[in-house]
């Protein structure tokens, strides 16, 4: 279902980039419930904004619609030498970790997956090779 909307807005469940960003913004300030509600009845932010959400509890809605970042794994490292505390590697998955960079607005119009060439010099007869 997120899959079908996101290719009509990028920015689903949210309704533009500017709603996606206040809610962005709103969301990352570990706000209480009821000082989200405050800042939503202003009414200079009701009338300059005609926004998908009107309370604390309708953006937390929007949000917990937004597709799950990639997890943390890990796993402890058994070493062949005695150490004084395990080492844990930590690690997310690769594929989740592009998938999520494809699907995140702030993206859209910043990768560039053309193919390009690089030169070493002025008059752009030595490539550049590199991965």
């Amino acid at each position: 279902a997120y899959a079908a909307h996101h290719k009509e807005n990028i920015y689903y469940p949210f309704a533009s980039l500017q709603e996606w960003e206040l809610a962005s913004f709103l969301l990352c300030l570990s706000l209480s419930m009821a000082a989200i509600n405050q800042f939503l009845r202003l009414e200079l932010q009701v009338k300059s904004l005609s926004l998908s959400f009107h309370t604390a509890k309708d953006l937390r809605g929007h949000s917990e619609l937004l597709p799950a970042v990639p997890k943390w794994q890990y796993r402890i490292i058994s070493m062949t030498h005695p150490m004084k505390q395990p080492l844990h590697l930590y690690w997310r998955d690769l594929l989740d970790c592009i998938e999520a960079l494809f699907n995140h607005p702030h993206f859209v119009n910043e990768l560039d997956l053309t193919p390009t060439c690089v030169y070493d010099t002025v008059d752009c007869t030595m490539w550049k090779y590199g991965e």
